[in-house]
């Protein structure tokens, strides 16, 4: 196999194992199956500890290989290696702007993406909103480390009370959202999230932080924004029942 041969057996690898990967692990993956094929035997992935300038990856075949079979290897082997730090750099942005970095939630890019889905492949999905109860008394009291904590923990209890394969968001601020399957009761979980949430710090101590929840089921035909308006306003209605029922006239 000669050098230019070996360059196009090389790019051919490299471009079957590319298409459609949308991570670093699906990369790594059809590179090995790819090499695999084309040796008629398995290869794996070996990784050794990182020196200044050599290959911490190798590709090693379960059998003898010929001395231009190993050169396309040990080629395979150092440009994967560089596909796999841009596209492990890729993933890491693409988490960054999907995630909210305070509480690891899905944020509202996620979020918004999420609801457009829904809706276009109409899915018969809940969208349920929450806000935490006179939250900024928290931050004035308590101070704005400890608000944190408190929207920290909330979002820790909602990743955990959520039914999967439902996901719960960070939106900003004290706001929340849930995506629901149908079978899920927004009601019961949150008096699930109000009991797991009875030791925290609330506006008048531990034990008094409540969040305010609505939600809406999506209708056929409805607009993503006019869902998500429905579940806004379930919300609010919700914070005036509960506004009423504590001052009555």
């Amino acid at each position: 196999m000669s050098d230019h041969t070996t360059d196009q057996a090389l790019i051919a690898v490299l471009r079957a194992a590319a298409q459609d990967a949308c991570s670093a692990q699906t990369l790594l993956d059809r590179t090995v199956q790819e090499l695999s094929g084309r040796l008629g035997q398995p290869v794996q992935v070996q990784t050794g500890p990182e020196g200044a300038g050599a290959c911490t990856l190798r590709l090693v075949p379960q059998g003898p290989v010929t001395t231009e079979e190993q050169h396309l290897l040990d080629l395979c082997a150092g440009h994967l290696e560089l596909l796999l730090c841009q596209a492990r750099r890729g993933d890491h942005l693409e988490h960054q702007a999907r995630h909210d970095p305070l509480t690891g939630l899905l944020g509202r890019r996620a979020f918004m993406a999420d609801l457009d889905a829904a809706q276009a492949r109409f899915r018969p999905l809940t969208l349920a909103l929450l806000d935490v109860q006179r939250f900024k008394q928290i931050n004035d009291r308590y101070g704005h480390v400890e608000g944190d904590r408190v929207l920290m923990t909330l979002a820790h209890a909602l990743d955990r009370l959520c039914p999967r394969p439902g996901r719960a968001y960070r939106l900003g601020g004290d706001e929340f959202a849930l995506l629901l399957e149908p079978s899920s009761s927004p009601q019961a979980l949150l008096e699930r999230l109000h009991a797991a949430l009875a030791w925290v710090q609330g506006p008048d101590g531990p034990g008094t932080l409540r969040v305010d929840l609505g939600a809406a089921p999506l209708r056929a035909g409805e607009s993503a924004t006019d869902w998500l308006i429905r579940a806004d306003e379930a919300m609010y209605s919700a914070k005036r029942l509960l506004s009423s029922a504590a001052h009555p006239a």
